[in-house]
């Protein structure tokens, strides 16, 4: 069975990597608009580029050790990253004394308020589209020359002639130029086999995958456009991926060139899942997998914060009556097994939108948001405890688990959040104090023992 790598593993591995690779948390003010991009982690290959050290850029902003962020414009695509979330791409060329280096950029989301970003050199690559481009207007010599260079690279490179229907739409791609890499990628051996085949031909994928309309986008604009084609096998999972350089030469004519960035994306995708994986159990029960204390409290916050006269907020306080006698006279393995089985029952009474939430212990918290003002709480009292009070099958018995509840709701008058679990909690008390105990029968949580 595949396992997540652990984090620290894939820090490790991105770390040592050829490619640049950095994480930017954002930072807001009172209005909410992003105001800065802070460096939380960079590799040593980024700062190689940028000529400091990662220990050098770690706590300041992007803007401070790469000014040109803003110029480039990547700075905004980045705030664009974090504001929608999604990926984005971007081509960065940067004269020198010894020539122009171009740089590809990807960012993408990780997590809230957080963006990656991972940069690599692609110069000559590059500078073989360029001269790919001006092959095209070549002699056939010059072309067959430039065939045997471009054989002897590994990314895939093809040129295509484009022609267009009566409408002006895109009729045809016809193959002219292919390399024996773009070729043996496609699962074809000799690349002169599919000359003159229109790309759909030899590729059938193509609409399926995006690429064709991301080729259309190009055409239209008539601006080099960058397409990641990810690949799934027949079950729909992810295998790989290949990035795809789409750069029309006039109207009438296409280059298009194809890196395997299967390493680089698996990567990227174990980097993200670590991030989400820790941010799961920073606000995440172990045990019933419920919101915890932590994220159950911000939760009740934006609620308070979002709620409007027409609406109502609930918060439910709940507590497994004798759940200790469950725990001393079956074991905690028992106990754990009645927790989780209560948490169920109590996640499923809520609507989506709702949280369950576990305090610790055997207590729990449900927040009821957008409730009618006629909200019927002891209705909903009185279907928890049908839901919950079910028996449950615990170390060859039965345990009936009984639950008390306290209900408050806000508005009317504003409440803290405080108050508002304050007075849950007092509520739920108040019922536990008068519940008689429960009559013979199937064995309740009181009764787990006896």
């Amino acid at each position: 069975m595949l396992t997540e790598p652990p984090e620290d593993v894939v820090r490790a591995a991105v770390s040592v990597s050829g490619t640049a690779f950095g994480v930017y948390r954002a930072r807001r003010d009172e209005s909410g608009a992003v105001t800065g991009l802070i460096t939380e982690w960079i590799n040593s290959a980024a700062g190689r580029i940028l000529g400091m050290q990662p220990r050098e850029m770690v706590g300041r902003d992007l803007r401070d050790f790469y000014p040109r962020a803003v110029e480039t414009g990547l700075w905004d695509l980045m705030v664009a990253t974090v504001i929608t979330g999604g990926s984005r791409t971007l081509r960065i060329e940067t004269p020198g004394e010894t020539g122009t280096t171009v740089m590809d950029i990807a960012m993408w989301a990780v997590g809230e308020d957080r963006v990656a970003s991972m940069g690599r050199d692609i110069t000559d690559l590059a500078a073989g589209e360029r001269l790919l481009a001006a092959a095209y207007e070549q002699t056939a010599a010059v072309r067959a020359t430039m065939q045997a260079a471009l054989d002897a690279t590994t990314d895939g490179f093809a040129v295509y002639d484009v022609t267009h229907n009566p409408e002006g739409g895109l009729d045809r791609l016809s193959l002219v130029l292919m390399n024996r890499a773009g070729a043996g990628a496609l699962g074809f051996t000799e690349p002169d086999d599919l000359f003159g085949q229109d790309l759909r031909e030899f590729y059938p994928d193509v609409e399926q995958v995006g690429l064709w309309d991301a080729i259309l986008a190009a055409l239209e604009a008539q601006a080099t456009m960058r397409y990641r084609v990810q690949q799934h096998d027949r079950m729909g999972i992810w295998i790989g991926a290949w990035d795809n350089t789409i750069a029309p030469v006039g109207e009438d004519g296409l280059v298009v060139t194809w890196r395997d960035v299967t390493a680089e994306a698996r990567r990227e995708r174990e980097l993200a899942q670590a991030h989400d994986d820790a941010h799961h159990a920073a606000t995440h029960d172990p045990l019933t997998g419920l919101a915890n204390r932590t994220l159950l409290l911000e939760r009740m916050a934006e609620a308070l914060a979002e709620i409007t006269d027409e609406e109502r907020l609930g918060v439910v306080y709940a507590d497994l009556d004798r759940f200790k006698v469950v725990n001393d006279t079956l074991g905690h393995a028992a106990g754990d097994v009645l927790l989780q089985a209560v948490a169920e029952r109590l996640d499923r009474l809520v609507r989506q939108g709702d949280t369950v939430g576990r305090m610790g212990g055997d207590e729990f918290v449900l927040l009821l948001r957008r409730l009618p003002p006629e909200w019927d709480s002891q209705g909903f009292m009185r279907r928890a405890e049908a839901a919950v009070s079910r028996p449950v099958s615990l170390a060859d018995t039965e345990v009936t688990p009984q639950v008390s509840y306290g209900v408050v709701v806000s508005p009317p008058g504003p409440r803290a959040l405080e108050v508002l679990l304050a007075e849950a909690d007092a509520a739920m008390y108040r019922v536990k104090r008068a519940r008689r105990v429960p009559a013979q029968g199937t064995r309740s949580t009181e009764q787990a023992g006896r």
